[in-house]
């Protein structure tokens, strides 16, 4: 996860896209930990496994959650029964989302002078149950509240680079509602598997790739990793060879973990 964002986190809408649910609520503790350490309140919204994680990141970390909790400075939200009383026909409600979260929104901003860190996981669950438009609404909701109140929204998204079907989602529309994707740390020996790919099959450099794709002009695709991007255009747009280029980065990459 990016430095900047775990030391600074100024008010904006942060992303991830994440291996796994331990990746991401690793990468979510250390930004809800590093911003209490630093006098900022903290938000959670998320599911049990991740809820746990945190707790016990933070007890390591040296805080008492409960300690945090009645002072203020934490707030604990259980992600899925929420979700439950957002949807309305299976689109969520802004009333009942401003009621929820702009509620803890408030009260996290004020518990501390410090710009609050929220860390919400409802999208990544309606993601996961392939309800990717409420998800978007949500990110849309956490915009149209961002301009209400001052507060650093960080999203965590499990999506598998390794899986061929992760490619053909709507992955530019979770660019296009964030200031900011971050490659996960897992995305740097990927891009490497996948530079190696492209020269092969291609003679070319997926920076070149990329230009000549003109996928940089679809809204919100310029925001994610470049490998999403790379991958999400050769598939579509080249399908033979691009499962080419797809399965040579998967062996260089697990290659790569065998010799680790």
């Amino acid at each position: 996860m990016s430095t900047v964002l775990l030391t600074e986190a100024p008010a904006g809408h942060f992303a991830t896209l994440e291996q796994n649910t331990v990746a991401l609520a690793r990468s979510a503790s250390r930004f809800l930990e590093e911003g209490i350490r630093n006098g900022s309140a903290a938000v959670l919204i998320a599911a049990q496994p991740t809820r746990d994680y945190f707790i016990q990141y933070i007890q390591n970390a040296g805080f008492d959650a409960d300690e945090l909790v009645a002072s203020g400075l934490l707030t604990i939200i259980d992600a899925e029964p929420t979700i439950d009383r957002l949807m309305r026909y299976s689109v969520p409600d802004w009333d009942e989302f401003n009621r929820i979260v702009g509620s803890a929104v408030i009260r996290a901003g004020r518990a501390a002078r410090p710009t609050p860190r929220v860390y919400g996981e409802l999208v990544n669950l309606l993601w996961q149950s392939n309800r990717e438009r409420a998800a978007i609404r949500i990110e849309e909701y956490l915009n149209k509240l961002s301009r209400k109140h001052r507060f650093s929204i960080f999203c965590g998204y499990v999506v598998d680079c390794h899986d061929r079907a992760a490619y053909s989602g709507p992955l530019h529309e979770i660019g296009r509602t964030h200031s900011t994707v971050i490659a996960s740390e897992d995305d740097r020996p990927f891009s490497r598997a996948l530079e190696r790919a492209c020269s092969e099959v291609y003679g070319i450099s997926v920076s070149l790739l990329l230009k000549l794709s003109n996928s940089e002009n679809v809204v919100g695709e310029s925001r994610l990793p470049t490998s999403w991007r790379t991958l999400r255009w050769l598939m579509k747009s080249m399908p033979v060879s691009g499962e080419s280029v797809f399965l040579r980065t998967l062996r260089y990459y697990r290659d790569r973990e065998k010799t680790a």
